[in-house]
């Protein structure tokens, strides 16, 4: 009987939980998935780098209230600022790029 009540809360607040947006934990809102473009300045070569455009699945995560043990459910956001091509020292590196498609 305890079982089955505790079993129906846990539900009953999940549901709501849900409902409002609200969170306890990243992985409730992991199954928020979308795919977006995103656009990142690559390594070309000894400093230099171009900018370049991938297709990616962006997700959600749980963004915590301060001072509270939960949060609502964000997207992540790959919408890049406007970035400055000369300075490539945040150039994701060629190597990389290659695992990644």
């Amino acid at each position: 009987m305890l079982r089955n009540l505790t079993l129906g809360l846990t539900l009953f607040f999940t549901s709501n939980i849900f409902a409002g947006g609200f969170c306890l934990s990243h992985g409730q809102c992991q199954s928020l998935t979308d795919e977006t473009t995103a656009c990142y300045l690559v390594s070309t070569g000894k400093n230099q780098c171009e900018e370049r455009c991938f297709t990616i699945y962006a997700g959600s995560y749980c963004d915590f209230i301060p001072g509270k043990n939960y949060g609502t459910c964000k997207d992540e956001n790959h919408k890049q600022a406007i970035v400055d091509k000369n300075d490539c020292s945040k150039a994701i590196p060629q190597e990389i790029v290659q695992d990644l498609l």
